[in-house]
């Protein structure tokens, strides 16, 4: 997750476009792990 992050930073501060399906990866990815979290 971090590694996807530190990616979409990088695109970002360079000025790149990020795609949609990037993005909506990542919050797939960020859901996954904050459910993982709250049910512990």
């Amino acid at each position: 997750m971090m590694r996807m992050h530190g990616r979409l930073e990088q695109q970002w501060s360079r000025g790149d476009d990020v795609s949609t399906e990037d993005l909506r990866i990542a919050l797939k990815r960020y859901r996954s792990f904050f459910d993982r979290l709250l049910s512990l």
